[in-house]
Order: C-alpha cells, then structure tokens, then sequence
C-alpha cells in the first residue's frame, strides 16, 4: 500500500480572517492512481458533473465535487464547497460538525480549549453549521457518505484523515515574526502538518503539495520540517520541484506543482481550507453585525478589508481594540 498526501490553503493574501493549510491522507494500492478515475461513480471534478445517470438502472445519482475551491465557489454559493467537506468529515469521524467549535476540534485535535475564546470576536460566539444546507441534509449527507464508503472499499482505498491549521492573525504575525515572512510561514506548517500525517507509517508515501507562490526551492525546508535524510532533487523549476529520499523498506516523495488541484488530494485540502475559512468569516461579520447594523460584509480580500476596516474604527477605538488583535502584519 501506499499514502498519498495532499495540502493546499485558502486565505494567503487577505489581511483579514485566517490564513487555513490543510491536508488530506489517502492510502492507497499504489502510489500512480488516477483517483478521479477511480472514484468516479462517486466523484466529479466540475459542477456540471455532479449529477450522474447510472447506466444499469437508469436512476440519477448525485456525486461529490472534488476541485479546486475557486471551481468549487465560481458562483458564489457555497452548496458544494460545505457538502463534500461534512461528508468526507462524516466518512472518516463518523459525525457531522454542528458548530464552529465542533468544526474546530475535528481538524485540529491538538487546538487547545481555549483556541476560540482567545479571540475577541470569537469569544462566546460558537457559530451554528451548516452555512447554507436546505432542510433534511443530514440524510442526504449521510446517503453519500455511505456510497464514499463503498466506492473506496471496492478499490481498496481509504481516506485516512482531514487535518487543518488555522493562523488566525495574531498566531500568523506571530509566524511571520518567527519565520522572517508569510511565504516561509505557509511552507514550513504546511511540511509540518505533512510530517505529522506520516508519522508512525510505514508505507511508500508521495505528498502532492501545490507551489507555494513562486518558490521553487524547497529542500532545505523539508530538511527542517520532515526529514533529515539525504534528498534526492528531480527536478526544480517554475512549473514543479520534485524530491525523493529513502528510509528502510520505504520510498518517500514530495511534489510541489504549479496549479496542484488538478490532484485529488490537494484539491480536496483546497476545499477544506477555503470551507474554514468561509467560516470563520462568516462568524467575523456576525461580530461585527452586532455592532454596526448596516455594514456589509467583508471576505477580508486587501480592497473591501480597506473599506471593511474605515467603517469599523470607530468602533475599534471605542472598545480599546488593538489592530494586532485581528489585522496581519502582511
């Protein structure tokens, strides 16, 4: 068998809400599979193709949409994006998330209790999910739980774990202060969170990461984040960075590659991270809501966190906040 990793984040550019790296592991027969091509009775790469006809039966099936979070958000609507992330939660833990804390302590077992209530605008505010499921979803979710289930059984496959971390502002201008900028803060937890995942296996491993902004250089960070074995550079240039390295009986490989999401798995830590973040987002405006009745919300992107952040300081100053409570350094 083999492991197959994928990460991807949301949320690298805007100076406001979280900057969300997430991962997901798969095992696998093989270490070459084409999961789309597998999966395919129960997954579907476009919008267009989430609706399925069985030949044998004749009866529409709906399929999970697994890509790339801008195709999975292109309208806006955040239907898709929220059903394969609580499905795939549901396949892998056995529960729905009903809360953002609920949410929390899934992805990120290591959070501390407190990780929420640290935060001003987060405090004693749990925020109730799902965002934007109509009624009698948890049925619907659980049909296709179940047929994930079953496809991946029957092509002996098993997705393993749905991992996040989430860098509110100031635990990232912290990393920033820590890591010198915001490219070495995403590379290094993102090789982190990878290292914890391969931790204890044993199987041939390939992680499919996509390029981190415009680096193509990477092996003296995961030399500091996953391994100190001798690396082996395939190849290094704008469109991918390949390394390999070998431990004993194990062949290991990571791969960072221009527009990743065309994998499987980095497009599902795509889904996942952008879903998190929309989340929090959503829990950010509530906040502020309460406060100033009129305000329309931000998804915290660099132009509308201008406006976002003229029409709150008021309010800012009145309450003692402080910018570095909620505004990146970068």
């Amino acid at each position: 068998m083999a492991l197959i990793i994928g990460t991807d984040e949301a949320g690298y550019g805007p100076p406001l809400g979280p900057l969300v790296i997430s991962a997901t592991s798969w095992e696998c027969p093989r270490r070459s599979i084409d999961l789309y091509h597998v999966l395919a009775d129960v997954v579907a790469d476009t919008p267009k193709s989430v609706k399925s006809t069985s030949v044998k039966s004749g009866t529409a099936n709906q399929r999970l949409l697994i890509a790339d979070s801008k195709v999975a958000c292109r309208s806006g609507a955040i239907e898709h994006l929220e059903t394969t992330v609580l499905v795939l939660l549901e396949s892998i833990y056995g529960r729905i998330p009903r809360s953002l804390s609920d949410l929390v302590v899934i992805l990120v077992p290591t959070a501390s209790k407190d990780f929420l209530q640290q935060h001003f605008w987060l405090k004693d505010h749990d925020l109730e999910l799902p965002l934007g499921l109509d009624v009698g979803f948890e049925e619907r979710l659980g049909g296709l739980s179940a047929r994930f289930r079953t496809v991946c059984q029957r092509n002996a496959i098993q997705l393993c774990d749905i991992r996040s971390t989430i860098l509110l502002p100031p635990e990232f201008n912290a990393g920033v202060r820590e890591l010198g900028n915001k490219a070495s803060l995403l590379s290094d937890r993102t090789l982190r969170m990878a290292a914890r995942l391969m931790d204890g296996r044993s199987d041939d491993i390939l992680i499919e990461c996509d390029k981190h902004g415009g680096r193509s250089y990477y092996s003296a960070m995961i030399n500091n984040a996953i391994t100190d074995c001798p690396l082996k550079i395939v190849g290094e240039s704008s469109q991918q960075s390949v390394y390999q390295w070998s431990l004993p009986n194990q062949k290991c490989e990571i791969r960072f590659t221009a527009k990743g999401e065309g994998q499987l798995p980095v497009a599902l830590a795509s889904m996942v991270s952008k879903y998190v973040r929309e989340v929090f987002m959503v829990a950010w405006n509530d906040y502020w809501k309460l406060r100033i009745p009129n305000i329309k919300p931000t998804k915290g992107y660099p132009q509308d966190a201008k406006r976002f952040l003229g029409e709150i300081q008021e309010v800012v100053a009145q309450q003692g906040l402080s910018h570095a409570d909620f505004l990146r350094s970068c």
